[in-house]
Formats: C-alpha cells, structure tokens, sequence
C-alpha cells in the first residue's frame, strides 16, 4: 500500500471547499494511465483524514508524506489558523520551493522593491515574504462564475500548470498524455460499449431463443398431455364412459387440437342410451328399483336411494356392516329390504330395522312387496324355507318350506344364480329354482298356481330370471348365438321361449328384461353390455330389428335392472348409469315429425320417398320436404324462435317423385319447385313457394325434373334439371331469367349439386341414360360459361351414387361406401375415403347424400350413423350413431348454416321414431354437457390410476 502524497491542498473550507475538490479530482484524473485508479495521489484532509483524536498530529503526517503544498489564497485562507499553521509547518521543513499557489479568490499582487506580497493581498502572513523572488501563480478565480464549471477547456490547462511540477514533467508532455489518455479511454470505451453490446444482443438472442425453446417444450409438454389424456379417453370408451367423457373434457381444455376435438366429439356421441351417470366413491355390489327411484347398495356397507331424473343426488338411506349382496325397493322407494350376508334389515322413514333370521341359515333371496308391507326371505341350509315378515314390525307373519327347494337324497345342481323370488302383492309370491322351474304360490293357503318349467340344460346354457321374476332368460354360453326368454306368467311344463334376441355370449355376469319382453340387457364379461330387441315366438319384430348393439362405456357390469319397458339402471363399478332405449339420444334436442309408412325390409327399413332436410338462412326453422308424398314439415329450431308447420301436401302436377325441395330464400320462406307447367299454385301455406318451371306438360311422357338448386346471395335461384338444363329464375317471384340448352335428352341425370357460391354444377348419371348415345358419365359445369370443365365415364350400376360439394371440392359417395374427393370442382388430383356405406347385407340401399358442414367438416351416412371426417386431413372424425329406438330407422341429415348445429330427421312409423333431433357441435356447450353427463370432475383415485401422477390443480369439470 502507497504511503506517500503528491501533493497537499491547504485551503479555507469556508471558502475553497469547492475549489479544492475540483481540484483534487482534476489531479487524480488528469492524464491518467488507463490502467490506474488515479494519476497522482492528493491529501485533502475531508478525504485524506479518518475520525481521529490527534487532528494536527495527523495532519503534520499528511504534510511530512507529500512533496509538493498547493494553497488555495483567498480572503478566509488569509485569516485562516490553520492554513497559517500548515503553510508556515512547510515552509520550516521543506522550504517555499515546493509550494504551489493557486488564486481562489480576493486580492494578490506582488512588490517587486519589497520582494514580497503587498500588505493587501490574501495571502497568509507566514507566507508573505517566503518568497525570495516574484513566484508564479494560478489564478482560478474564473471558475465560481463559469457556466460549465470544471467542464470548461480552461480548467485542463490550469490542471495541466499544476500537474507539471507535481509530477516533474513538462507541462505541453502532459497534456499531450491527457489527450492520448482521453483518445485510449474512449476508444476502450467504444469498444467496451460495442462488446456489451454485442454480449447484450447476444443475451437477448440467446434469451429469446431460450424463452422460444421453453415455450416450445412447454408447448410440446402440454400437447403431449393432451394428446396422452385423449388417448386415455379412447381407451376407456369401451369400459368406462363416464371417465372417458372427463378425460376427453381435460384434453380439450389442456390443449383445443384438432386430435382432442375429435375425442371429444366421440365422448359426446358414445353410447346414446347412456343418458347420464351417477358416480359413486366405492363400488356398486347391488342394486334394486321402484317405478321412479333406485336402490344404490355399495361394496362398504352404504344404501342410497337416488331419483331417476338428471340431476337428482344421492341420499342415504343406510349403512350395514358388511358388503351389501342384495337390495329390494318398493314402488315409491320409501321402503328397502338389505341383505349383508346372513342379516336382512328393513330401512324406512322412520328408521331401521333387523329381521329375525336365523343366523346360521344361507340367505338365498329376498322379496319386498310394491306396497312395502311384506318382506319374503328365501333361506337355505339343510332345509329350505320361505319366511314371510311383516315390514313395520318386523314379525314373523309365515314361515313354510321351498316347494321348490331340493328333496331329500336328491343331488343338488350347481346354479348359475341363486333362486329368485318376488312378491307379487301382500299375499302372492312369484318362486323361480336354479334348475328352471317357476310357480306362483299363496301365502296364505300355500297353494301353487302358474307351475311352469323349461329344459334345463346344464353347461351349455345359464338361466337368471329377471328382478320382478316375470321372465325367465336363458344365455347359451356354447357356439349359439340365441338369448331366450320364457314368461313365468305362463304354466306348463317343457315351455317354448316367448321372445328371443341375437346375442353373443361368453361369459355372462348379469341379465335382464323390460317388463314387455321387448328389449334384453346382458352384461358378459368380455363383451360388455349389449342391448337387443327381441322377436316373439313366430319370428316377428318391430321394424328395424337388429342384433345386439354393445352400449360402450359400461364395461362388465354386475348388476343390471329395467326400471319400465324403456328405461333400465346400469352398475359398472361405482358408476350407476341412467339408460333410455325410449329416447332420441343423450343430450339431444328433439321435435316430433309426421308418422310414415315405411317399406320394410330385413335389418332395415327404407324410406322411398326420399325426404331432405333444410335450415332457414337464420338458422331458426327446418324444412323437411317428403318428395314421394309431397309432404312439407316446419320445425322450429329449440331455443330459437322459428317456424312450425304441421305436414302439409303440396300442389306438385308432376309425376310421382318429380318435385324437388326444400330451398330456402333469402327472405326465410321455404320453397318447393315443381317440373310442370303454368300458373303458380296459390293454395299454399304462408312463407311456403312452389315454382313450376314448365319443363313438361300433359302430353310429355318424359319427365325432366329438378335434380340441383341453389338460392345465391343476389336474389337469384339457379335450377339444374335431369338433362342438364340450367334455369335461372329470380326470387321470390319465379320469373324466369335465363336458361341453357339441355345437355343430353330424357332422363339423363338422376343427381346434381351446386357449389354454395353457384359457381360450379355436377351432374352424375350412375344407372342409366335416356336418350343418350354415351356412357353414363360424371360432369361438372362451369356455370358462368356453361362449359364442362370436367368429364369422367361413371359406371354403370343399380346403386344411386349421391353428390356434395365442398366448396369447390366435388364429393361422391357410393352405397358400397367409397367416396371420392376430387379437388378443383374435379380438376385436382382425386383421392378416396372409405367409409361403411348405405349397403345392407340383403343388398338393401337408402339415398344417403353427403352432408357438408362448416371448417372443413362432412358427413357421410351409413348404416351405423352419421360418420363425420375432416376433409382437410381427409381423416375420419367421429361416427355418430343414433340411439337404439332409432337404428334401422330411414334418416336424412343436414347442418345449419354456421355448422354448429347437426339435424337429423328419423322417418320412423312411430311418436318415438318420427322425430328430428338437434346436436350441438358447438364445443362449448359440449363440454359442458359432458361434465352435467359425468356428475362431476375424476377423482384423485382414478387419476393416479388412469394417468399415473398427482391429480392437477385445474379441472376441467371441477
């Protein structure tokens, strides 16, 4: 450390305080290696000097160390002790050579004749005559007033006069080394900024490519946790829809893709006679039903009691000790029988209570009466007993033997189920064994009626009679396919099944039937739960019989029940789900339509008259036009305020089926056009038109007809015709603008389509040309030049091959279910989908035309529904099947407007099948709804299970 000053300022601090800090920088500063903290080391006692007792002992250190005294004269330096005292300390031991003088302020003049300073000068009295000649000074006085202070050039050359001697070097060296220093300085700084510069650009970029990289790995995290939380929904729709439908609700909200999107719209179309499901934190051991309430009975002891309309809660009823392994409900549920083991309780309003049952003996069934009054208990050890008690007290009322129970020496069969028995009222009950022998039995008189028995075929068949013990139904588990069912109602021995169904069964877990037979649930325990339509005993079903449809999403249930002929309760681990084979669909809107008569056919029912769907240009009304019967509906779009019309038949001159409609106008009103000549009719309802477009007349044994029409945005209707024929008719008055000539004779075209902005037209003959020396033939017009900008033969065939556009993507669709995609209005290179198709196997077809939807989204119908596909990617979407009461109906399909609406219109013979309902693709309101379906968010538990992590912060049904 440098112990040596080279210089030390003596200066007045009342004065000079300023001045001699300007200068002690200045020094330090001036002409200054880069390399060093300062130049020259100055004492300035505020600086140089710590808190210290002995003030002058330290300042005399101070002055012995330096080599040079600068003292800065003015009027209080002058009067000053201790400038004195400083001054007159170095002129004693060092002498006046090294004293540098510097005018701060007053007067100073010097007597030449004296040799000292005059007696008015500032200067202090030892310092007076210590100079044995004139010395120079440095007059600073200019710097108090100077406007930029020691910014001024002036105060460079006084650091410069006083840097000289300080330093021993001359003076005009030193301010070269200033400005070499300076120039040094500022090129190290130029550089220095250009490097941090240069390291600052680089930081960012390297921060903004690290904040791009962290962004695109939490992109890539988030879409990889969509996609596997999609994934996990897909897998768990065969078993567990509930979940499913939660999984799918997560991966949408963790990322909207086109992927997730899609497994949402599969979660919401899954399965659409599972209306909603009730969850539950354990699983479901039994269940038992009422005409509008279900017993709940769960693996922990817990009876609920839950309402079968949405949204009703759980409510507790009871908790037993152990597992309940049955469960009996009243009518109204307000009474419960619960079996746990060898124990029965009875739970009513006014509380609990345990039946007096023997507690060795094996509970076999139980039976609650529809009033609640009685309660049956069919026990089993050595002797088997019916015991009957009365439900309010808990007294035993009868106590007799199984009439059907094993006798004595008899070997015992091994049941598939334990015997079943139900109390038809107060004093009837209803007895079925594990061998297949069924009878009615008084209770008071014990006497039996309706005995009846079937073949009991042990290892090839398993028999389970259904929960009210009016049907018996037996599941071959050998190569048969053929689930039977036999009405206990009925005596008689050896008796011959009274309904039967298609089911395929391996191994079954539980089974039931509604109370009219008509449909079957069995749950097998690698297939699932399927439902079927039964036929009776002559082979007769209602139209649209099919085998069994699997319901996916229920898994392998343990227990199933028809709460009445349409609705049944599904308990699939702790999942109790609502069913409703009477309903169009989960989360559907409905409207009724017109009843029809319908051709049947095997596994399908055909509607000939070929109806079409419309929605209004507001997107409030629906058209449905029947062509064959030229019938016209109007139904109003839930929720928004359109237009109902009862069916209505038309005016329409031409032949059978020559009509063509529903189009709506720009003005909502709903027009119909008809081939024949003359005057409009008047005799139509109002906002409805017919246009006859005087394309035949009486004596014309060929009909042209309409085969494509398009209502454009300038108040124009453009009109296609069956010989390519293109009308131009301006709405809403019909007067004809324009028309082309025809391009072949006859019939020639059986299908034509419009682009929706009008531009282009297809027309596809398939099966047949009248009057027309080519081959049957695909083309496409350029409507504003009438040149075919597209021509391909089509071959020839007895399907009805159907056209859509898709902007300016042409859409084919064949019955074998081939679609072709032809780019460019035909001109673009053709690709080919492959969906199901309208064939049935008894070779059976329904026109089904493409339906196009809004983003790129189209549909094509085929015999399992409605399969959606995204042209874009020219990957399948989802297949929206219909509802069991609806399958096999005849069906026509169309979007609203904006695309966020589908309809579709069932043709059926029935209140039940005539209906046109309305889904929802608005992915909001699906979401929505498939969290109201769940009955809430997955539960930590089956997170960890179906995704293996912690259960995360945000729920999407939370």
């Amino acid at each position: 450390m440098a112990t040596g000053w080279d210089a030390f300022i003596s200066y007045s601090h009342a004065q000079s305080d300023g001045t001699a800090i300007a200068l002690q920088r200045g020094l330090e500063r001036f002409a200054r290696p880069w390399r060093q903290r300062r130049a020259i080391r100055v004492f300035r006692d505020n600086t140089a000097l710590s808190t210290n007792p002995a003030l002058w002992t330290a300042i005399e250190q101070g002055l012995g160390s330096a080599r040079q005294l600068i003292v800065l004269l003015s009027p209080a330096a002058a009067a000053s002790e201790y400038v004195d005292q400083e001054v007159a300390w170095w002129l004693q031991h060092k002498g006046a050579g090294s004293v540098l003088l510097v005018q701060d302020d007053g007067r100073l003049a010097w007597d030449d004749d004296a040799s000292a300073f005059t007696a008015d000068s500032d200067v202090p009295s030892c310092l007076r005559t210590a100079f044995a000649e004139e010395p120079r000074w440095l007059d600073l006085r200019w710097l108090r007033d100077a406007p930029a202070g020691t910014a001024d050039p002036r105060f460079n050359e006084a650091l410069a006069d006083l840097s000289a001697p300080i330093r021993a070097v001359p003076r005009d060296e030193l301010i070269g080394e200033d400005l070499k220093q300076h120039r040094r300085v500022r090129l190290l700084s130029r550089a220095a900024i250009t490097v941090l510069s240069l390291l600052l650009v680089t930081a960012v970029v390297a921060t903004v490519i690290a904040v791009r990289q962290r962004d695109e790995v939490l992109r890539q995290s988030v879409t990889l946790r969509s996609r596997q939380l999609a994934g996990i929904a897909t897998g768990l729709l065969p078993t567990d829809l509930r979940n499913a439908q939660l999984m799918a609700v997560q991966a949408y909200q963790t990322e909207a893709s086109a992927i997730t999107r899609q497994t949402l719209l599969t979660a919401a179309g899954a399965s659409p006679a599972v209306q909603y499901v009730v969850p539950f934190d354990v699983a479901i051991s039994s269940l038992g039903v009422g005409s509008s309430v279900v017993a709940v009975g769960l693996q922990d002891g817990r009876v609920f009691t839950v309402g079968l309309n949405r949204g009703d809660l759980p409510l507790l009823r009871f908790t037993a000790p152990a597992t309940v392994t049955a469960l009996r409900a009243n009518a109204d549920g307000g009474t419960l029988v619960v079996q746990a083991g060898a124990d029965v309780w009875v739970v009513a309003a006014a509380g609990s209570r345990k039946l007096d049952v023997v507690a060795d003996d094996t509970i076999e069934a139980i039976a609650l009466s529809p009033s609640g009054r009685r309660v049956a208990v069919l026990t089993g050890a050595d002797v088997r007993a019916i015991e009957v008690f009365d439900a309010g007290t808990g007294k035993r009322l009868i106590s007799r033997a199984d009439p059907l129970g094993p006798k004595p020496n008899e070997a015992l069969v091994y049941p598939y189920q334990t015997s079943r028995l139900a109390l038809l009222d107060d004093y009837r009950l209803r007895l079925v064994s594990s061998d297949a022998h069924w009878l009615t039995l008084d209770l008071a008189t014990g006497g039996a009626s309706r005995v009846g028995d079937t073949d009991w075929v042990p290892m090839s068949a398993v028999y389970a009679p259904s929960a009210r013990v009016d049907w018996l139904i037996r599941a071959p588990i050998g190569g048969e396919h053929e689930v039977r069912a036999f009405s206990t109602a009925r005596a008689g021995s050896g008796q011959r099944a009274v309904r039967s169904a298609a089911v395929q069964v391996a191994d079954p877990l539980a089974m039931a039937i509604s109370p009219n037979g008509h449909r079957l649930l069995i749950s097998d325990a690698q297939g699932g739960v399927s439902a079927a339509a039964t036929l009776d005993a002559a082979g007769n079903g209602f139209a649209g019989w099919f085998p069994a449809t699997p319901i996916d999403g229920l898994g392998a249930a343990a227990a199933i029940e028809f709460v009445s002929n349409q609705r049944a309760v599904v308990a699939s681990r702790g999942d109790l789900a609502v069913l409703d084979f009477g309903s169009p669909g989960r989360d559907l809107a409905s409207a009724p339509l017109g009843r029809r008569r319908l051709a049947v056919v095997a596994e399908y029912a055909q509607d000939p008259r070929s109806s079409a769907l419309a929605v209004s240009p507001d997107g409030a009304s629906v058209a449905v036009f029947d062509n064959e019967q030229s019938r016209l509906e109007l139904r109003a779009v839930p929720g928004r305020p359109g237009r109902s019309l009862d069916a209505v038949e038309l005016p329409i001159d031409g032949a059978v089926g020559s009509g063509y409609g529903p189009l709506w106008l720009a003005d909502n009103t709903v027009l119909v056009l008809d081939p024949a000549g003359g005057p409009a009719p008047v005799d139509v309802p109002d906002g409805v038109r017919v246009w006859r477009l005087g394309l035949i007349d009486d004596d014309d044994e060929a009909v042209e007809r309409p085969v494509a029409a398009q209502a454009r945005g300038d108040g124009r209707v453009l009109i296609a015709t069956s010989t390519g024929r293109v009308q131009t008719r301006e709405a809403p008055s019909g007067r004809l603008l324009a028309e082309t000539n025809p391009l072949v004779e006859g019939f020639g075209f059986e299908t034509g389509a419009f682009s929706a902005d009008g531009r282009y037209l297809a027309l596809l003959d398939s099966t047949r040309s009248y009057g027309d020396s080519g081959t049957p033939s695909l083309r496409v017009l350029d409507v504003t030049t009438n040149e075919v900008v597209h021509q391909q033969p089509w071959s020839r065939g007895n399907d009805r091959d159907d056209l859509a556009f898709a902007g300016s993507t042409l859409l084919v669709a064949r019955a074998d279910g081939a679609v072709d995609v032809m780019p460019d209005a035909g001109r673009g290179p053709s690709a080919r989908l492959t969906t199901t198709g309208t064939r049935t196997s008894t070779g059976s077809v329904q026109r089904t035309p493409p339906v196009v939807g809004a983003g790129g989204l189209v549909g094509f119908p085929g015999r399992g529904g409605l399969q959606l596909f995204d042209l874009t990617t020219l990957q399948p979407v989802v297949t929206l099947a219909p509802a069991p009461v609806l399958q096999g109906e005849p069906v026509a399909y169309a979007f609203s407007g904006d695309g966020s609406l589908l309809l579709s219109g069932y043709f059926g013979v029935s209140d039940a099948t005539a209906v046109l309902t309305f889904r929802d693709l608005e992915v909001g309101g699906i979401v929505r709804q498939l969290c109201l379906d769940a009955g809430g968010s997955v539960s930590g538990q089956d997170w960890v299970r179906l995704v293996g992590d912690d259960l995360p912060d945000e729920l999407a049904c939370r």
